[in-house]
């Protein structure tokens, strides 16, 4: 059984206006207090050093997705109950270049069902997120498969593979996996291979630079 926990998240920006999470969590040594608020065109913004997947969703910056994505994965975290529930949520960019969320919602110990819930003109899914709970001696940063699913069912490289057929999905929409054990976020392509070694770990390849103007 799964239940909302939270509502949808609307992240402000876009490639002209860019939005990054880090200082608020994690502002770098000797570089002084972050600037108030969430957005900030100086050198207290990050880079993600991560190669780019080799399909990525268009009219949208990479950047900006992965920092919107650790800025959910971050609020995932810290809902009570990540430990025991798996979270989830889709990522919606909006006709005008902002992200949303769909309701978060929290599922099982090893499985979360999620819906977009109906989409406004011009919007379109560009990632789906949601998070692992801990499992003694598993890798949990990495999308299950079929037939290695802890939940049963066909997996989240199925799942995420299938929707890639839905015209209100973006044919480079991502998948973001949120490693409660770790805290770490990982990224994967939507398209591909039932089985994946572990992806890029968004959570920690920022080095400090200069927001996107």
């Amino acid at each position: 059984m799964s239940d909302q926990i939270m509502p949808p998240i609307t992240v402000i920006g876009s490639n002209d206006e860019h939005y990054d999470p880090f200082p608020l969590f994690r502002p770098f040594p000797n570089m002084g207090p972050p600037p108030p608020g969430q957005f900030s065109h100086d050198s207290y913004c990050t880079v993600h050093q991560s190669l780019a997947p080799d399909i990525i969703p268009k009219d949208l910056s990479l950047e900006f997705l992965r920092d919107t994505a650790i800025h959910i994965a971050n609020k995932i975290i810290h809902t009570p109950g990540s430990q025991n529930h798996e979270i989830g949520t889709f990522i919606i960019k909006m006709a005008n270049g902002s992200l949303r969320t769909s309701e978060l919602v929290k599922g099982e110990l090893h499985n979360v069902n999620f819906a977009s819930g109906p989409l406004n003109a011009g919007e379109v899914i560009v990632a789906m997120i949601h998070s692992h709970t801990p499992i003694a001696g598993v890798e949990t940063g990495i999308p299950s498969s079929s037939g290695n699913h802890a939940g049963g069912g066909p997996g989240d490289t199925v799942v995420a593979r299938n929707l890639l057929n839905s015209s209100a999905v973006d044919p480079g929409m991502l998948n973001y996996i949120v490693d409660i054990a770790s805290g770490n976020t990982y990224e994967y392509t939507a398209a591909g291979p039932d089985v994946r070694p572990l992806g890029a770990n968004i959570t920690k390849d920022t080095v400090p630079g200069r927001c996107p103007r």
